[in-house]
């Protein structure tokens, strides 16, 4: 598992890359809009926090390969 503040930066490139809204994503899992903003934005994330995110990388399967991919098809 990446560092946690590294996995919320991790998941808002992706975000960005893929055009997916940091809102609808965090409704995905339950979380509120300001809450999910935290959560991503957070540098030294609480155990619960990490779990998360980890699992949203996971189910979405963010991984530094792919977030490669997906600068390289955005010409980015």
């Amino acid at each position: 598992m990446p560092q946690s503040s590294n996995a919320g930066e991790l998941i808002l490139e992706w975000l960005e890359l893929t055009g997916i809204r940091q809102d609808s994503l965090g409704s995905e899992y339950g979380q509120k809009k300001v809450r999910f903003h935290q959560i991503l934005h957070n540098k030294t994330p609480n155990h619960e926090t990490s779990v998360l995110m980890s699992k949203i990388m996971s189910d979405k399967g963010i991984t530094l390969d792919k977030l490669d991919e997906l600068r390289e098809l955005k010409g980015v």
